[in-house]
């Protein structure tokens, strides 16, 4: 019994203490790995930065490599999203996609993304997390109104004097989040006076419906970003007094305006607006216009002819549109632009749609298009387009002179990559696109489709072409296709073709000619005559099918055209090298080229001189020839010229 009082053990007490210490102890050490700055949690943050900084630095060498291949070129333009793509997977990078111009965006395939400037600059894209207006009022202090007038006046006003309804009944909330006040739709919404907003600020949709009527539109002053990403965020404006001839307008300059996210229908009818033209959304001189995520519809009908403008820029104004769609309809309208530019214009992911109905005869229609008024310079136009849809199209049986799908200025610049155009009409003229300036063509298709239009294919080579490049454009066009049911490609400038399919149901893959002397250079091309729906059959006109065409234009000028390795097909003729008056001299020069069973058709007009050289590799014989006597004719090599 003694020996039992004598023994050592621990009391419950004892034990209780222990157990809390060790509990305390292992709390500590939970925190110390899980908690906010816990060693779990740093250690996935750092794994999370090794990875970026890795991605980061394959981009940045990758983009570095493109651009001094550029200068070793001596070319001074910006590296492209497919030259990026393809550097990143030849070092090894795990790449998802590159798209844009400047700036790129580079997705990888670990779900991130980064944006790359013209200066090789490389940063992480932070996509913010999109809250719900509920998650809105339980984060920050809400103050409610009645309308939306009433809410935007005190915003711009610094108060909130105005507000006159609480959580329970309010249809409008304002907040203040980064120290930049935000208006929150809390219930569909109808205006119906103008909404002036003069003060920066954030006007969320939160899954309303924002709708205009009578003299309502919002007249913006001030930098505002439109978020309607919440879904079923929409505006819609209708029923118009015949002063507004607008929907969302910064009427003063050096103004941003955003619309990030959205549906936005607006609709205009030209009896009841006394303006002579019409603009769905505008920015003015100096400020930006970004259109992000969005869904835009501009419809004007009536019978009073107006000039209509669904996205519009001024001087120095320049536009981004991102992942987005926009659709113009319209109806006896004068001209239906659905993006014009005066600035630079950047369209990504997107798709641009111009229907145009009974409309002016003496006016152009267009898909996207810079302005030649006077006063502006076209050498700050820019049109850069990658991932994008262009369609125009006019309602079967309308009235109607010319639609374009992408028309570029004198002067100014173009670029498009991995971009399809797609233009018809079965009463108009139709060109996908019109080149006055500088273009570069990449990866891109254009379909021009006018099978149906009255005018004779055999008198106006103009009734349907994919692209034109006029005397004052200079054009690279680097691999895509051109169809077009008259010509693939006119051309009165500079031409440089390398790689892509070039065809035609009338004058081939290209005719060369103009009012000027000009220069062309196609290498790896396929050019084909070929037969489209069975409007012009392939012996329909002995004089004008050909897998190409050369000839026509004005006296004392000459054309000279450099093909090598080409493949060229014919309907009647292989291709037509003519002359038209006066001392005009056209030239062809040919090597590593394959030409169909056809024959070469050679037409002397007027005193110039006519020659046809051919270098090695290619199948022409003077017995292919319909008349040798017109022409030059040699076997030797040439050397080509330019650039």
């Amino acid at each position: 019994m003694n020996q039992m009082k004598n023994t050592k053990g621990i009391t419950l007490i004892a034990l209780v203490i222990t157990i809390i210490v060790l509990l305390l102890l292992a709390g500590v050490t939970i925190v110390s790995l899980t908690g906010e700055n816990g060693l779990l949690k740093n250690a996935g943050q750092a794994k999370e930065q090794t990875e970026q900084g890795k991605e980061k630095e394959q981009i940045k060498l990758a983009y570095t490599s493109q651009k001094a291949e550029l200068l070793a070129k001596g070319e001074k333009g910006n590296v492209l999203a497919d030259d990026l793509k393809n550097q990143l997977i030849q070092d090894g990078a795990q790449v998802e996609s590159v798209t844009g111009t400047d700036p790129l965006t580079v997705t990888m395939k670990s779900g991130r993304k980064y944006q790359v400037t013209n200066q090789g600059e490389v940063s992480l894209i932070v996509e913010e997390k999109l809250e719900t207006v509920e998650e809105l009022q339980a984060k920050y202090e809400f103050k409610y109104y009645s309308s939306l007038t009433k809410a935007i006046t005190d915003v711009n006003n610094n108060t909130n004097e105005n507000s006159d309804a609480d959580a329970t009944n309010g249809k409008v909330g304002v907040y203040i989040k980064d120290q930049v006040p935000v208006v929150v739709l809390m219930e569909d919404i109808t205006e119906t006076s103008m909404i002036t907003i003069s003060k920066a600020m954030d006007l969320n949709l939160g899954g309303r419906t924002l709708s205009l009527e009578q003299d309502a539109y919002l007249r913006i002053e001030n930098k505002v970003m439109i978020e309607g990403r919440l879904e079923n965020s929409k505006m819609e404006q209708r029923n118009q007094s015949p002063s507004v001839s607008r929907s969302i307008f910064a009427t003063s300059n050096y103004i941003n305006l955003m619309l990030n996210g959205g549906t936005y229908n607006f609709g205009f009818n030209s009896d009841s607006v006394t303006s002579s033209s019409i603009t769905a959304i505008g920015s003015n001189s100096g400020g930006n216009l970004e259109i992000n995520h969005c869904n835009i519809n501009v419809n004007v009908n009536g019978t009073t002819e107006k000039d209509c403008y669904s996205i519009s820029s001024n001087t120095s104004s320049n536009i981004r549109i991102n992942d987005s769609t926009i659709t113009s309809n319209s109806e006896n309208i004068r001209q239906q632009t659905t993006v014009i530019i005066r600035g630079e214009l950047d369209i990504v992911d997107s798709t641009i749609n111009t229907n145009v109905g009974n409309s002016h005869t003496t006016k152009s229609s267009f898909g996207i298009s810079g302005t030649n008024t006077a006063g502006v310079d076209t050498s700050l136009q820019k049109i850069n387009c990658s991932n994008v849809n262009i369609n125009i199209s006019t309602n079967k049986g309308a009235t109607y002179k010319t639609i374009i799908g992408i028309n570029s200025r004198e002067g100014s610049n173009m670029t498009l990559a991995n971009t399809n155009v797609k233009a018809n009409s079965d009463v108009a003229k139709v060109y996908g696109i019109i080149n006055e300036g500088n273009a570069n063509i990449m990866d891109t298709q254009v379909f021009a489709d006018a099978a149906g239009c009255t005018i004779d294919p055999n008198i106006n080579v103009n009734c349907s072409v994919g692209i034109n490049n006029s005397k004052t454009g200079t054009l690279n066009f680097q691999s895509g296709s051109v169809f077009a049911t008259h010509t693939g490609v006119t051309n009165h400038g500079k031409l440089y073709v390398y790689g892509g399919e070039f065809t035609s149901c009338g004058h081939g893959g290209f005719y060369f000619g103009g009012d000027q002397s000009s220069e062309s250079y196609v290498e790896n091309a396929t050019i084909a005559n070929v037969n489209y729906k069975g409007q012009y059959e392939v012996n329909k006109y002995d004089y004008g099918l050909a897998g190409f065409y050369i000839g026509g234009g004005a006296e004392n000028c000459g054309i000279k055209v450099y093909m090598d390795h080409c493949t060229i097909t014919g309907g009647n003729n292989a291709f037509v090298l003519r002359g038209t008056s006066g001392e005009m001299n056209n030239s062809l020069y040919i090597s590593n080229s394959t030409i169909g069973n056809n024959k070469i058709r050679i037409d002397q007009g007027g005193n110039g001189t006519l020659k046809l050289y051919v270098g090695e590799g290619t199948n022409i014989t003077q017995e292919k020839i319909n008349n040798p006597s017109y022409a030059e004719f040699t076997n030797e090599s040439y050397k080509r010229e330019g650039n």
